[in-house]
């Protein structure tokens, strides 16, 4: 039985119309759209009247509508798009008068989403093919970075202060741990993945002892300000016990408590516990730090709610060995070689969607009882709700029902009374996602090789709300990619056991573009083999309150993700704070613009940064310096030399310049290297310069030098500015071949900076340098885009250039801003430039 819903009166507007000749007869026809239904037109030459030939009910919206003809056929067809997301090409059969299906496109492969605001299609005028584009609305802001950021900066500093002098953990030696994990208050339920089993096998014991130490919580630089809020809000608006148990806790003792105050199992709809005391039981943690709470749930034993939510933000990665391959089916040793021996392991949370008012609920989901303004949703939301903390992460108000329900974009239905939050369901997986690329990029570089990334389906399994969010998982993990700053370390990323086919449109085997890394929608196993050269970086879906393995403690060792990562990894020790005395709060380590560091780094490179940021003046800000006279500088010898000159440039290039050369046969092509002026990673009104040079053979040639400085004193300047800026602080080249500067400008969140595309040719000479502090180099050679980025020293590109002249249009667009920050910037304005076919941003 079908039910079909249909108005007593048809809809007379008209949203589409396309003309053509649809029933081949030679006679010009329309077929127009009313929302619902489509019709086939017949004007009468005659009479000039227009007879309606056909008229069927499409029971979905239509979104776009185009006629198509094949090359040497005599009728068109139609090609129809509607909000289900498929794209179906029907025919007018004359004989039958009616449109039947040719071919359709389901949801998730023609690219067109229903949460997409608008669908768009292109016909190839020989009829080849049919190209089709989506476009999805974001409006996300700048979150945890310098001015004009939603969080309060003087509280985040504050608990960063503290966390600057933590100390990382010592080592733990391997006796030690065994003993440690010996005492634990848990019988394991199998012993075949513990250390001293795999020790008494025949693993190297050296190698064990340095894989408990590589253990370490890891944290999105985004969620410390959420941490430092959550801790302020509750010191403020908490209830009692909460008030009492906050006081005095800093950022690194909330994810101490967030590690060891768990239940050893939690699970299920009703919440199901084992306690690290054996008490078994069902739900109540909804009362935990209310006056409603009970022993043995008590704030001050266990997580409530509200941190449970924080704690799913929290990652625990190690090395480890395996012990078989990791599918469900499998408890015990596998056979040798039948799976990868050992690897990196990463527990993450993904986003629980079934417990109704709690956890990610509370965001991602839209109901009319929970979003009102009343509960902290909406734009007038009052401040002591905790709903305004979280907000502030996604970067936008959280919708009370009536806004979101009067909407027809960024929300999919889930049923009558239920909305998806497409933007923030996606910025809650993505930041999982560039914790991950973050941390295989880091460990697989320590090792020399590419990381293999094996990606499960965090929250895909019974949290999930809707069948839609695996489409909507995978392109998170698409626009993580587009914002890494560098997948140099990253090889593969392997979507497993996820029902999707497309990462942003790329399919299976396809590089992912403006990277080398290849995706695949496959159905391995946790630790099969991965290819040579590659190092194994998997991640389990874990749980935000419960012990590595959580149902593994109560013997369930394959019906879960958890439990089959226990079983083959050696996760329920090495992940264990209560074991493994690397797990802590003190050795939390940040994924942010440095990379992976301990919390204690980044603290203080953030508050130095912070602090030169504070010391700036707009209302009167220093003079442009001139460059250093050309007797300052010294020749360029084979590799880049230090710039050597006198007042604020030079300092400026002390101690963090970046060096770059190029070597090309003797030949008469030019060659364009983009260099991209960083500006954000120089201070308020800092000046750095950087210089260019080359040599023929053994002469070396004076260097031509840029001056460049960041302010963010005033707007965007204007082009004018731009000119005088350029003619005064760009010196002429003096090598023996001509360089080209075009000056072309961009501006992200009110930061200016500059690309210069330096366009030389190579004749009479083999090699070009550069170096400067705050200035990234883009190479384009044979085709292959290679990024030096600022900050690392000097770099090499020894690969030869053959003598074709590339395009300008080919030219790549700049690099984002240090890591995990411009991923946040979605909108970027572009000043106009003199070389438009340049601009391909």
């Amino acid at each position: 039985m079908y039910l079909y819903n249909l108005t007593l009166q048809r809809a007379s507007g008209i949203t589409h119309a396309v003309h053509g000749n649809f029933s081949g007869t030679r006679t010009q026809e329309l077929v127009v759209s009313r929302g619902r239904s489509l019709e086939l037109l017949r004007p009468d030459p005659n009479t000039g009247k227009v007879h309606t030939i056909l008229t069927t009910d499409i029971f979905g919206v239509i979104r776009s509508l185009m006629a198509f003809r094949l090359t040497g056929g005599n009728k068109d067809y139609v090609v129809v798009g509607s909000d289900s997301g498929r794209i179906t090409i029907l025919e007018y059969s004359q004989a039958k008068n009616q449109f039947e299906r040719i071919h359709m496109e389901t949801f998730g492969k023609s690219g067109c989403r229903r949460i997409v605001p608008g669908q768009y299609l292109a016909i190839d005028p020989k009829g080849r093919a049919v190209m089709i584009g989506a476009v999805e609305k974001q409006n996300q802001k700048r979150m945890a970075e310098g001015s004009g950021s939603e969080w309060d900066d003087d509280v985040t500093s504050a608990y960063l202060k503290g966390a600057s002098s933590i100390s990382p953990p010592p080592r733990m030696d391997l006796k030690d741990f065994i003993d440690s994990s010996n005492k634990f208050f848990v019988r394991f339920p199998i012993e075949t993945a513990r250390v001293k089993t795999l020790v008494k096998a025949g693993r190297d014991p050296g190698e064990a002892e340095r894989f408990v130490n590589s253990a370490y919580p890891v944290l999105h630089e985004r969620c410390l300000p959420l941490y430092a809020a959550f801790l302020r809000h509750k010191e403020s608006h908490g209830t009692d016990e909460e008030k009492a148990l906050y006081a005095g806790m800093d950022v690194v003792g909330l994810v101490e408590r967030l590690l060891r105050k768990r239940p050893a199992t939690f699970f299920a709809r009703g919440d199901q516990y084992l306690l690290r005391d054996g008490t078994r039981g069902a739900g109540g943690f909804e009362r935990i730090g209310t006056p409603q709470e009970a022993p043995p749930l008590l704030l001050r034993d266990y997580l409530s709610y509200d941190e449970m939510k924080l704690s799913a933000l929290l990652a625990v990665s190690s090395r480890s060995f395996f012990v078989n391959d990791g599918s469900r089916q499998t408890r015990r040793g596998g056979a040798p070689g039948s799976f990868q021996a050992s690897g990196v392991i990463v527990g993450m949370v993904g986003a629980r969607l079934k417990r109704k008012g709690l956890m990610e609920w509370q965001d991602c989901l839209v109901t009319p009882d929970q979003n009102t303004e009343a509960r902290g949703y909406g734009a007038r939301a009052a401040p002591a709700q905790l709903q305004a903390v979280w907000a502030r992460l996604w970067g936008r108000a959280l919708p009370t029902w009536r806004e979101a329900d009067a909407r027809d974009e960024g929300f999919l239905r889930v049923s009558k009374n239920m909305l998806l939050n497409v933007g923030v369901y996606k910025a809650r997986m993505r930041l999982t996602a560039e914790v991950l690329l973050a941390e295989a990029g880091a460990r697989a570089a320590a090792e020399g090789l590419k990381a293999y990334v094996h990606v499960v389906g965090l929250g895909l399994g019974v949290w999930r709300a809707s069948k839609d969010q695996d489409a909507l998982f995978a392109d998170a993990w698409g626009e993580a990619l587009q914002a890494a700053p560098s997948t140099a370390h990253v090889a593969h990323v392997d979507f497993s056991w996820i029902g999707a086919d497309t990462c942003l449109g790329v399919r299976d085997g396809q590089l992912f573009p403006g990277t080398q890394v290849t995706i695949h929608f496959s159905r391995r196993a946790l630790h099969d083999p991965v290819p040579a050269g590659t190092t194994l970086v998997v991640s389990y879906a874990w749980d935000g309150n419960a012990l590595p393995g959580n149902e593994y403690w109560v013997g369930k060792l394959s019906s879960t993700g958890d439990g089959a990562a226990a079983c083959s990894s050696q996760v329920a020790e090495l992940h264990n704070a209560h074991i493994n005395a690397n797990v802590s709060g003190a050795n939390l380590h940040v994924a942010g613009p440095w990379g992976v560091v301990h919390v204690a780094e980044y603290a203080r490179r953030s508050l130095s940064h912070s602090a030169k940021r504070a010391r700036r003046s707009p209302s009167s800000p220093p003079p442009l310096p001139s460059p250093p006279p050309q007797g300052k500088l010294r020749s360029l010898p084979s590799v880049a030399s230090a710039v050597k000159g006198e007042g604020p440039a030079a300092a400026a290039v002390e101690g963090s310049e970046i060096n770059f050369r190029d070597s090309y046969p003797q030949t008469s092509a030019r060659i364009s290297h983009p260099i991209y002026a960083d500006l954000e990673s120089l201070e308020d009104h800092e000046t750095s310069q950087f210089s260019l040079g080359c040599r023929a053979g053994d002469v070396d040639a004076p260097p031509a030098s840029k001056t460049f400085r960041r302010d963010l004193g005033g707007a965007l300047p204007s082009r004018p500015q731009l000119d005088k800026l350029h003619q005064r602080h760009v010196s002429a080249a003096v090598c023996p071949a001509p360089f080209t500067h075009y000056p072309i400008s961009a501006r992200q969140s009110g930061l200016t900076r500059l690309l210069y595309p330096i366009t030389c040719s190579t004749e009479d000479f083999g090699e070009v340098s550069a170096q400067g502090k705050g200035v990234a180099i883009w190479h384009l050679g044979t085709g292959e885009t290679k990024r030096f980025s600022p900050l690392r020293g000097r770099q090499t590109l020894s690969k030869p250039v053959s003598g074709h002249s590339p395009s300008a249009s080919a030219l790549p667009a700049p690099p984002p801003a240090p890591y995990l920050r411009s991923s946040i910037v979605q909108e970027a304005e572009m000043s106009e430039t003199r070389l438009p076919d340049l601009c391909h941003f």
